[in-house]
């Protein structure tokens, strides 16, 4: 059977990230420009792009800076820098964000250092902040050292900073460095925008260095100050208490015994905090389930399982369900019910596994993958309705939601070029503009196919995992019924197969008709069927 483990995606996270007209900077925020020796007088041209930068001419002005960059002037190494600074800044400005960070990307990566090296850092949180996904972002911010962070964060707004550390912090996860990443994250103040966000980060560190108490702690604390009613709010809430329910399953089955069936209780506790309104509900009932199987609440785990998969989910992709309802129906010995569980599985998964074999098979490459997704999109799919309700379901995550929304934001950006003056369109600028946009376009769209095949694959995968699994309770199932136990049933207790009504709750019998309020308060009366060993 499967064990639950804390394997949480950290991009999910940031689709909710303060909004850019919050935590936008004005050109002066950032301090005045620096005032270095930077190698004589500017050319006329430099002088003409700074002049028109100070009037808010930004096309103007970048045209002039672009000209200044490719060493169309006779500007020193020094004003040629000042030209890069300043081009990044009107760019960014314009709303050309691609091309604004291939700009920064320029005067971070110099190994010698670049003069407005520093100076970038407050713009390159503007950028993160305006692009729909700032994960281009990241690999540039984890260039800065820890002094230069101090240095900028300190002439910050406490929500700026807060971002900052955010950022940086994200960025060393994502790098590996999670010492770094741990040290970044817990300068985040707390009552910021950004804190909770921090705490779930640190939260995910942890687990990946196997620290089970301090990632009880963060989610604990991103929880705590999720207390907002938006629904951004309510959905760090979800996330943290489906993180602490992993957390505590998995460490239950590192502790002895004494000690795992109170981490499992406090994996069924934390579950059962996320709110049935919540996009991450199902997840935490399935979840809950194989927490109480493993328990011996066998009860209760079949009542989770009967919500699942009531007709409100019946596009949900839940097959291992099927499999843990077998389990359960075998350890009692009610061998037809296992059977009818497996049966049910296989009427409606195998269908599935054959059609996205077949797509899988058909080597599916990155363009058929994206047509492939456009057409679910539609709802043109050949596909049958059941593989485009699983498709459009894995296919609708907030990582891929970013990625397209990122590419969308490049097609908005090429319109933009498009529409702009003659003088920007017929300038150099707007050649560098069109092809940052036209590699970009193409890195997204290589990414995105990659992605969209990643989670076919892993639909496939899963589900013969699942039917390996299932085939195994057939055998066994066969075993029993010839009198030739491989494995026995492992009996619960009567307790774990009874339904028990406290003062607080009253015995409905259901009747065959679900009722949404009634969802997750499901229990099924088990017999034990067992002969006595």
């Amino acid at each position: 059977m499967r064990s639950v483990a804390m394997a949480v995606v950290v991009a999910v996270l940031f689709a909710g990230r303060s909004s850019a007209q919050d935590m936008v900077f004005e050109v002066d925020s950032a301090g005045p420009d620096p005032q270095y020796d930077n190698g004589g007088a500017p050319s006329e041209t430099l002088a003409a792009a700074l002049g028109k930068y100070d009037r808010g001419l930004h096309a103007e002005s970048a045209a002039l800076l672009q000209r200044v960059v490719e060493g169309a002037t006779q500007d020193g190494p020094g004003r040629v820098e000042q030209a890069q600074f300043f081009l990044a800044k009107a760019l960014l400005r314009l709303g050309f964000l691609q091309s604004a960070l291939g700009a920064i990307d320029e005067i971070t990566v110099q190994p010698s250092g670049h003069r407005y090296r520093a100076q970038s850092l407050p713009w390159l949180l503007e950028l993160a902040q305006r692009m729909p996904d700032p994960a281009p972002v990241l690999p540039i911010l984890d260039r800065y050292l820890l002094a230069e962070l101090e240095q900028t964060s300190a002439t910050l707004k406490p929500e700026a900073a807060a971002e900052l550390w955010s950022l940086a912090g994200r960025a060393a996860l994502a790098s590996g460095e999670l010492d770094v990443a741990l040290e970044r994250l817990g300068r985040v103040a707390r009552g910021t925008a950004t804190y909770p966000q921090a705490q779930f980060l640190l939260g995910i560190a942890h687990v990946k260095q196997r620290r089970a108490r301090p990632a009880i702690a963060a989610f604990r604390r991103m929880i705590e100050a999720s207390d907002d009613a938006g629904e951004a709010a309510a959905r760090l809430r979800a996330l943290g208490w489906l993180s602490l329910g992993r957390v505590y399953y998995t460490a239950a089955f590192g502790a002895g015994k004494q000690s795992q069936g109170a981490l499992l209780g406090n994996a069924v506790e934390a579950w059962s905090q996320v709110d049935t309104s919540s996009a991450d509900w199902l997840d935490a009932m399935f979840e809950s389930a194989w927490a109480l199987f493993v328990t011996d609440e066998h009860s209760r785990a079949l009542g989770n399982l009967h919500a699942l998969l009531s007709p409100f989910f019946a596009g949900a992709f839940y097959p291992e369900a099927h499999v843990l309802k077998s389990v359960i129906f075998f350890d009692s010995c009610q061998m037809s019910n296992a059977s009818a569980a497996l049966a049910t599985f296989h009427a409606q998964y195998d269908p599935v596994r054959d059609q996205l074999g077949a797509l899988t098979g058909g080597k599916l490459d990155n363009d058929g993958a994206l047509q492939l997704l456009e057409s679910v999109d539609a709802g043109t799919s050949a596909l049958s309705p059941q593989v485009r309700s699983v498709l459009a379901r894995a296919l609708g995550d907030r990582e891929l939601a970013r990625t397209r929304a990122g590419l969308a934001a490049l097609d908005e950006e090429q319109r933009a070029l498009d529409a702009a003056g003659p003088g920007l369109r017929a300038s150099t600028l707007a050649e560098r503009i069109a092809q940052d946009l036209a590699v970009e376009r193409s890195v997204r769209r290589e990414q995105l196919g990659e992605r969209v095949r990643a989670r076919i694959d892993r639909l496939v995968a899963e589900l013969q995992e699942v039917e390996n699994q299932a085939d195994t309770i057939e055998i066994e199932i066969l075993g029993y019924q010839r009198g030739e136990l491989g494995v026995p049933p492992a009996t619960p207790p009567a307790s774990g197969r009874s339904v028990h009504v406290d003062s607080e709750h009253v015995l409905w019998p259901f009747n065959g008709e679900y009722w949404r309020d009634e969802l997750g308060f499901y229990r099924q009366q088990l017999t034990n069927h067992c002969r006595p060993r």
